[in-house]
């Protein structure tokens, strides 16, 4: 579920990143302000790396007690 999220929100990311200030938001129509922009793609980001690092915990733990079993 964690990779399938990753999947989904990383293309968005790089679409938001590659807007520029004054692009029209494809929702409203309005002109995006650069500072909307950047705080989106923050938030993005943020959300990506946390999914990223849940994710990577849950491989240690895996791996871990896979580990464990093999003992």
């Amino acid at each position: 579920a964690i990779a399938e999220e990753i999947e989904r929100l990383a293309p968005v990311l790089n679409r938001l990143q590659a807007q520029q200030a004054g692009a029209t938001c494809p929702t409203c129509g309005r002109p995006i302000e650069g500072n909307d922009i950047e705080i989106t793609i923050g938030l993005f980001a943020s959300n990506v790396a946390s999914l990223e690092e849940e994710q990577a915990a849950l491989t240690r733990e895996r791996a871990a007690a896979a580990g464990e079993a093999a003992q």
